[in-house]
């Protein structure tokens, strides 16, 4: 009788321990989500994803604001990961100018679709639409940027081999 007993207080003990242990894993991953927001660690060879001291400087001493538009067409996904992976890491970038910059760098972001008021603004912000099927269709991938008295620049295309 004491065997069964210990036996069922060893089960308890085991399911006490999972549920333990996953209660403390949503804890852990709920506070490091609200403490650690702008913690970033770069694990690769090159630094791929840590800004140079350099652009450090320029984003903190810039005097007026800049405005950055980053338009990519999400149809770009359909023909492989190649560019959407370098979309993901345009954008990551252009968002931790705008994180570094003290409010001085904002980062809007648009899926120009066929027709649509955001295909105008990329095409009078000077992008170069690529022909993405037989219809005529066009889709984006680039950065326009302005400041306070409208000087307009632009990447018309950001190709993924550069």
């Amino acid at each position: 009788m004491w065997e069964r007993i210990r036996n069922a207080d060893r089960q308890l003990l085991a399911w006490g321990t999972i549920v333990l242990a996953v209660v403390f894993f949503l804890a852990l991953n709920a506070l490091s989500n609200t403490v650690l927001t702008s913690t970033r660690l770069d694990l690769t060879e090159d630094g791929l994803f840590t800004l140079s001291d350099g652009t450090r400087d320029v984003l903190g001493s810039l005097e007026e604001p800049i405005d950055l538009r980053f338009y990519y067409s999400d149809r770009f996904d359909e023909i492989g990961p190649n560019i959407a992976r370098h979309s993901d890491r345009v954008r990551e970038l252009l968002e931790e100018y705008e994180r570094m910059s003290n409010g001085m760098v904002r980062v809007e972001v648009f899926d120009p679709l066929p027709f649509s008021t955001e295909e105008d603004l990329a095409v009078s912000d000077g992008l170069q639409g690529l022909p993405f099927d037989q219809s005529g269709s066009r889709a984006y991938f680039g950065v326009s940027g302005t400041n306070s008295t409208d000087d307009l620049d632009a990447i018309g295309y950001l190709a993924p081999e550069r």
